[in-house]
């Protein structure tokens, strides 16, 4: 008998389909691989195209870059207007537009707080023979190839202007600068960081001159949970619509904001109002909660809850009345719960607005029961 023989036809092997929110992540994925790159790989190769056009995002250009006519300087020297493969590159038109060769980001830590780790990374791309493109001839293509750029450094956070770091030593123009400034009443550090191209742009090749990709990043050392609230300036003692904005928000903390960029963060696994991290995002995503009513599990009491209307239409008065009761029953015990969250010093700074927060649920409640009476 084979080894084969007796088995079951039908007993393959299953593969099990991804999830929506594995699908998601895909499309994500692909999205962001697509306009920012790199799309294949870190030490990719581009033929055929400009970077530029390849890429739509996350591009600094070198210093004091005006786009005005089509960039048609962008090949190498004797190619004329064809790259090395005979193939011609597509450029772009930009009109009179300003190029960014910086952005940064500002946020806030720990006056203690003496030093942080920059993590900052591009993509450096250089005209270059092809390792897997050749022309008719058996010769290399001439492609863009990428060259994973940046560098970590440490920032001491002494106050003052931050003197230009070079990450990179192959692009010392490129840098980071800023400046720290002193520690506030509030015992925090409020720091201001640009990663800047300052490279000149260059007659031929000119995507050699330019960041992709570019992303700078900071990092507390020891993943300590330092950085903190970025201090808005928009809530006054004396503003309660403000204040209970604030107590129902406490737990969506902002700790930096971008200039030219979107910035994203890495809480701290203890603790919803510090983060360990805060890097710039080019591409900004958010992944927003499901709301999901409570169930009878939840809430016993909704048990004998109905919502139908017809079926509402229906009951007699002592029945409708004891049903709709369910509602004020059950406002009342979360009102209930939620006070001793107070009297337990939940709400912390927060205090006195969940106080006045809760003065208002019970009026409302009360009028719920009122109106239930006049049935």
């Amino acid at each position: 008998m084979s080894e084969n023989q007796g088995a079951n036809p039908e007993a393959k092997s299953q593969v099990t389909p991804p999830s929506d929110h594995d699908l998601c992540e895909m499309l994500h994925e692909t999205v962001v691989k697509d306009l920012l790159g790199p799309s294949n790989g870190a030490e990719e190769e581009i033929l055929g195209t400009s970077v530029r056009d390849r890429y739509l995002v996350g591009k600094l250009a070198p210093k004091e870059s005006l786009i005005d006519e089509a960039d048609a300087g962008d090949l190498p020297e004797g190619e004329g207007d064809h790259g090395g493969d005979g193939t011609p590159e597509s450029v772009t038109l930009m009109s009179q537009s300003i190029v960014p060769s910086s952005f940064g980001l500002t946020f806030c830590v720990d006056a203690s707080c003496a030093t942080l780790e920059i993590d900052a990374t591009w993509g450096h791309y250089r005209k270059a023979e092809s390792e897997f493109h050749v022309t008719e001839a058996g010769k290399p293509k001439r492609v863009w190839k990428r060259r994973p750029a940046g560098g970590k450094v440490q920032l001491d956070l002494t106050p003052g202007d931050v003197k230009p770091l070079i990450l990179d030593a192959e692009q010392p123009e490129v840098f980071i600068r800023g400046i720290v400034r002193s520690p506030t009443a509030a015992g925090e550090k409020i720091i201001t960081l640009f990663l800047v191209n300052g490279q000149e742009a260059l007659e031929t090749n000119q995507d050699e001159a330019w960041l992709f990709q570019a992303q700078l990043g900071l990092h507390a050392l020891n993943d300590a949970d330092l950085f903190r609230r970025r201090p808005s300036g928009e809530i006054g003692s004396d503003d309660a619509e403000r204040a209970a904005l604030a107590m129902l928000y406490r737990d969506k903390v902002e700790f930096a904001v971008g200039h030219g960029v979107s910035v994203h963060w890495t809480l701290s696994p203890q603790r919803v109002d510090r983060a360990i991290s805060v890097r710039t995002q080019v591409v900004p995503f958010h992944d927003i909660p499901v709301t999901e009513a409570p169930t009878e599990t939840d809430l016993p009491g909704l048990v004998e809850l109905v919502l139908d209307m017809k079926q509402l239409s229906e009951l007699d008065e002592k029945a409708l009345k004891k049903t709709l009761k369910v509602l004020p029953g059950e406002y009342q015990s979360w009102i209930a719960s939620q006070q001793q969250r107070i009297d337990r010093g939940e709400l912390g700074e927060h205090e006195p607005s969940a106080r006045g927060a809760l003065e208002r649920c019970r009026r409302t409640c009360d009028r719920l029961q009122a109106g239930i009476q006049t049935i």
